[in-house]
């Protein structure tokens, strides 16, 4: 991506890349075209980057908030502490707020239900270590051993529904 930028800046229809593969003990170049179809792209999204931050809204650029690994690990670093303060939440978290506990009760109860069925299945293995199913698969109940570990002290902050405010905090 950075080079396809600089060939944009540059104007030069090529580049070159020197790879050093410790693998193979060989030196390998590698000459890349420059993509104007990915150039307009990166284009517009480097137009729609600089057009938020000198909005003053960078950190809500792009695109909308997902339930992925990524994002979570993204608002972990760009949030690891917390100031003790109170934030206003905007009109549409109280939404959220009720879809998050309609979807926690439903995951409870597909939890409960998760640990019958395994409960049932546990119960047709018995003492047996593998159990065949009509369909040619089956499921396996084996010990497992592990040896102990310690985990060092960590710090995260943690998402929790609350009844109310801490009164100290409120004036």
């Amino acid at each position: 991506m950075q080079e396809q930028h600089e060939m944009l800046v540059t104007g030069y229809e090529f580049a070159s890349f020197a790879i050093w593969s410790s693998y193979r003990k060989r030196y390998f170049i590698n000459d890349v075209p420059r993509n104007d179809a990915f150039c307009e792209i990166l284009v517009a999204t480097i137009d729609k980057f600089m057009h938020a931050v000198n909005a003053g809204s960078w950190d809500k650029w792009g695109s909308e908030i997902d339930g992925s690994k990524a994002t979570t690990e993204a608002l972990r670093r760009l949030y690891p502490r917390d100031r003790g303060t109170i934030a206003n939440l905007p009109e549409e978290a109280q939404k959220w707020a009720d879809e998050l506990a309609m979807v926690k009760g439903e995951i409870k109860s597909l939890s409960e239900t998760e640990s019958t069925l395994e409960n049932q299945l546990r119960l047709a293995l018995g003492e047996n270590s593998y159990g065949l199913l009509q369909d040619g698969t089956g499921y396996s109940l084996r010990e497992v051993r592990r040896a102990g570990y310690t985990v060092e002290p960590t710090s995260y902050r943690q998402l929790r529904k609350i009844k109310s405010i801490p009164k100290g905090l409120l004036k």
